[in-house]
């Protein structure tokens, strides 16, 4: 958590003084009494086409409430892509509202959905942990040549407050953001072989976050843009969840109520168990869409 706040001081740091060069030398700000960016909403429906990568992994010295399968101690970590069978590239919902309330702040609201699912015939040992319907999480342990079934399902909703660093620059600007992220994870199991049956691993919460925004106008039509962000939620006993993303592309803009959005976005989202065990999902690909401002 150290490390990403200052990374996000660093990337805020280096944009303002950019923005502060570009001030000095053309003499260009809007003053308190010019108009905003645009007058009403800014509305940004986007497809993230990304892939999923990340790993699970368990603490083979934990007590679990239920053991299904022969336990193993090694191995401890399994590969979402190359244990699972998660693969390719797969287009999910963004949803952003973005709101100016004055000259110098502004609200925000993003939706994000994506669902997963793999069928493979296990070439290495897994051992997964669930939680579904218990209070000690159990844990299941599969054998190679097992069949599995594995269904991942990822929603975040965010809600911030947005403050214009220093002022607006009519080549772009720099926001400080503060907000709530509400994040739910949904994993189901389906196996059969050496052993029948099926798990499921539920974790949600609300987590604090805290980031960085940017943009800065190469024309009158074309702009550039940066987002960094992350937050985590400790629970009691060791449970928590947390995520870290960032986004950095470009807008043409082709009406002055439309413009296309396109640029490359990273999430990186942990949930934890007071055991040790631990599901680490990542997605990164290509996000654009359209931008509409009304």
């Amino acid at each position: 958590m150290r490390k990403l706040i200052y990374s996000i001081i660093v990337v805020a740091v280096i944009l303002l003084l950019y923005l502060k060069e570009t001030k000095a030398y053309e003499g260009m700000i809007y003053t308190e009494s010019e108009k905003s960016f645009h007058q009403g909403f800014e509305v940004k429906l986007k497809g993230w086409a990304s892939k999923l990568s990340g790993n699970t992994s368990f603490d083979p010295n934990a007590q679990y409430g239920t053991i299904n399968g022969i336990p193993f101690n090694n191995p401890t970590s399994f590969d979402l892509v190359d244990v699972y069978g998660f693969g390719g590239t797969k287009t999910s919902l963004n949803l952003e509202v973005k709101k100016d309330i004055n000259e110098r702040s502004f609200g925000y609201l993003s939706y994000f959905t994506d669902s997963r699912k793999s069928d493979v015939t296990l070439t290495s040992p897994v051992a997964f942990v669930w939680n579904q319907n218990t209070v000690t999480p159990g844990i299941t342990f599969l054998q190679a040549g097992d069949n599995l079934s594995t269904s991942v399902k990822i929603n975040t909703f965010d809600i911030a407050y947005g403050y214009y660093i220093g002022q607006k620059y009519q080549k772009g600007y720099v926001a400080a953001l503060i907000g709530i992220r509400f994040n739910n994870i949904a994993i189901d199991w389906t196996y059969s072989g050496s052993i029948n049956g099926s798990d499921l691993y539920r974790k949600r919460g609300a987590s604090g976050y805290i980031g960085v925004e940017g943009k800065y106008n190469f024309s009158d039509n074309l702009s550039g843009y940066l987002r960094v962000n992350g937050g985590i939620m400790d629970g009691r006993s060791g449970n928590r969840i947390g995520q870290f993303e960032y986004e950095l592309g470009t807008n043409l803009k082709l009406t002055t109520t439309l413009s296309i959005e396109l640029g490359y976005k990273y999430a990186d989202i942990v949930a934890r168990e007071s055991i040790g065990s631990k599901y680490n999902v990542k997605l990164q690909g290509i996000n654009g869409g359209l931008v509409f401002r009304f």
